[in-house]
């Protein structure tokens, strides 16, 4: 199966998909950031005016790639992730699947762990160009901090992705769930600058500017504990979700001996066998039944016996 999910990834061009849009955040992020300026200028919005400003930092290249990344790029990766992990909109392509296993976990295992991995993928090779760009824009560039900080936003982006594609598995929305999740995020982005919230708010893991600053793992634990919560539940109600109905009470208060199955049944009329001799006229009957076959004894010795 996770082969089978793998072709559909690569067939559907939804793995190049991810990646050139994480890819894409990568490169022009940090650009922008670093050479807003001349942007700016060569817009011909600074005329008559005078602009001062500081020369931007790495951390500023690497906030604009957590910006971007975080609200467009987390969008299509959970968009494509739940379109992966749902079953479809056609009612027979969904029967095919869920009456032929007995769990979830069997048709949705392989799927989100595909999606996970494809996302991921997706994320750690932006992540990689994003830190490419900003080591070559500033020199001063602390690589090992600005790595940490764009491996736990890979990691970030993954959960949410992941939580959209479970989400899909109840409500085959795959739409509707990805902008569910990515609205989550964006909400509570505006927000974090309250500090209660943002210690425990799992959304700091996909902007995580706190590791660019000089914090710690250890601060980020707590949103990594509730992220990591969420997913289990989340996971857990897709994978241990019966595919089947159960079995179906009969009139003794027994249960069926086997599995209902979302196939409806039908009534097929008895078909009786057609006796009646070419040219014969078939006989009506009222209903009652037939008579048997009369038997006719000979007395062959002659005697009224």
């Amino acid at each position: 199966m996770v082969g089978i999910e793998l072709k559909r990834w690569f067939r559907s061009q939804r793995l190049l998909l991810v990646v050139l849009v994480f890819v894409f955040s990568g490169i022009t992020s940090p650009l922008i950031a670093a050479y807003s300026t001349e942007i700016f200028e060569s817009l011909g919005g600074t005329s008559g005016l005078e602009i001062i400003a500081d020369e931007p930092t790495w951390q500023d290249l690497l906030l604009s790639y957590f910006g971007n990344s975080s609200q467009i790029a987390l969008l299509i990766a959970c968009y494509l992730a739940a379109w992966g992990c749902a079953l479809g909109s056609d009612d027979r392509l969904r029967i095919f699947y869920t009456s032929r296993v007995t769990r979830h976990s069997q048709i949705v295992g392989p799927r989100l762990l595909v999606s996970g991995s494809c996302v991921l993928a997706g994320a750690l090779t932006g992540a990689a160009v994003a830190l490419y760009e900003t080591a070559v824009l500033a020199e001063d560039t602390e690589v090992a901090d600005a790595a940490l900080a764009l491996g736990v936003q890979s990691l970030g982006l993954v959960a949410f992705a992941l939580v959209a594609a479970c989400l899909a598995c109840w409500t085959n929305a795959p739409f509707l769930s990805a902008v569910s999740v990515a609205a989550v995020v964006i909400v509570s982005d505006m927000v974090g600058s309250v500090e209660s919230f943002r210690e425990w708010s799992p959304t700091v893991l996909v902007n995580p500017s706190g590791l660019l600053e000089g914090d710690g793992l250890a601060d980020h634990a707590r949103p990594a504990a509730v992220m990591a919560a969420v997913l289990v539940l989340a996971v857990g109600s897709v994978v241990l979700r019966p595919a089947r109905r159960p079995l179906r009470p009969l009139a003794d208060g027994s249960t069926s001996a086997t599995t209902e199955t979302p196939y409806p049944t039908t009534h097929v009329p008895e078909q009786h066998e057609d006796r009646t001799t070419p040219g014969e006229e078939p006989a009506v009957t009222d209903g009652s039944p037939e008579p048997a076959d009369a038997t006719v004894s000979v007395n062959t010795n002659g005697d009224d016996t």
